[in-house]
């Protein structure tokens, strides 16, 4: 499970960055790290799901050599 910063501000490909989709956020500062790891310990069967869709994502990503060339075309137009 990724466990990350706020990256809402990014724009990325493949978009794997979606906020308690494929990862859990936390603060900058990570003043809030130890209470988002004590709350996908206890509550792990809930956070699967993340894991999951993070693993789906990813590998869709690399296995779509036609979803990259649109994305490039659409930087280079």
């Amino acid at each position: 499970m990724l466990i990350k910063p706020d990256m809402d501000h990014l724009e990325t490909w493949p978009d794997v960055y979606r906020k308690n989709e494929t990862y859990v956020s936390i603060k900058w500062d990570i003043s809030d790290l130890e209470e988002k790891l004590s709350e996908v310990v206890t509550h792990y069967m809930q956070y699967k799901s993340i894991v999951r869709n993070a693993q789906r994502i990813y590998k869709n990503a690399l296995n779509n050599g036609i979803d990259f060339i649109k994305h490039f075309e659409k930087i280079v137009e």
